[in-house]
C-alpha cells in the first residue's frame, strides 16, 4: 500500500524517514509542504495545496500525518480524494477555534522578540499568520461524517493532544485510538519503532 506521508510545522519530510526504513514492504513518500521552509500565510490555501496534490494520484493511498499534517488530514475528509482509503492521524488538532490553550499560544508568540524565532528558522510574522489563520478551525462534523477507516495516535507525555485525539478517534465511526507509552509529540522522533508497528498492524487489519 501507498502512504503518503504530511509532517508538522518545523519539520521536512526528512522526518519520516526513520519510520519510511522501518517499513520497507510498504511505499512511503513524504510530501514537502513548505516552499524554501516557509508556511503559507493561510492554513486553507495549504489545504488546497495538498488537496491537488493527492488529486494527481492514480493509485489508491493511505494517508500518515503527524501534528500539521494530521490536522490537514482532518482537513481533507470533507471532500476525500478518490484513492484515499484510509488516515493515520498522530497528535492532530480537529478544533481550534474557542481553544484556550492555543489562543494562549498565540499570545505569547506575539510578544516574544524575532530573534527567538529566527533561531529556530522561522519569520515570526510568517508563523503569527498561519496561527492565526487556524484559530477558526473546527472540523467537528466533518469527522463525525467521515466513513474512512483511521487510527488515531497519540504520545502519552503529549499532554495538549492526547485528550483531543482521543475525542477526535470518538468522532470518527471507523476510527480506533491508540496511544504510545513514553513518548511526546514528535512521535516520529520519539518512538518510530512503536509507530511503524500501529501504522503497519492498521493496515493489515484495511485488507
Amino acid at each position: 500500500m501507498k502512504i503518503l506521508c504530511l509532517h508538522g510545522i518545523g519539520q521536512t519530510g526528512q522526518a519520516w524517514k526513520q519510520v519510511m526504513d522501518l517499513l520497507p514492504e510498504h511505499d512511503l513518500v513524504a510530501l514537502e509542504l513548505f516552499e524554501n521552509g516557509r508556511l503559507p500565510e493561510d492554513y486553507q490555501h495549504l489545504v488546497s495545496k495538498v488537496r491537488r496534490l493527492l488529486e494527481d494520484e492514480q493509485e489508491d493511498f493511505v494517508l500518515l500525518g503527524l501534528s500539521l499534517g494530521a490536522s490537514l488530514i482532518y482537513s481533507l475528509l470533507d471532500q476525500p480524494p478518490a484513492h484515499l482509503k484510509g488516515i493515520v492521524a498522530c497528535a492532530g488538532q480537529y478544533k481550534l477555534k474557542g481553544n484556550l490553550p492555543y489562543q494562549l499560544q498565540g499570545f505569547i508568540f506575539k510578544v516574544m522578540p524575532g530573534s527567538a524565532f529566527a533561531k529556530e528558522g522561522f519569520d515570526k510574522a510568517n508563523l503569527i499568520g498561519f496561527y492565526e489563520s487556524m484559530m477558526r478551525l473546527d472540523l467537528t462534523e466533518v469527522l463525525s461524517k467521515s466513513q474512512l477507516p483511521a487510527l488515531v495516535v497519540c504520545g502519552q507525555k503529549d499532554f495538549f493532544n492526547v485528550k483531543t485525539s482521543k475525542q477526535a478517534a470518538n468522532l470518527m465511526p471507523k476510527a480506533q485510538f491508540q496511544m504510545i507509552p513514553s513518548a511526546g509529540h514528535l512521535l516520529t522522533d520519539d518512538a518510530p519503532e512503536a509507530l511503524a508497528h500501529l501504522v503497519r498492524g492498521f493496515l493489515a487489519q484495511d485488507k
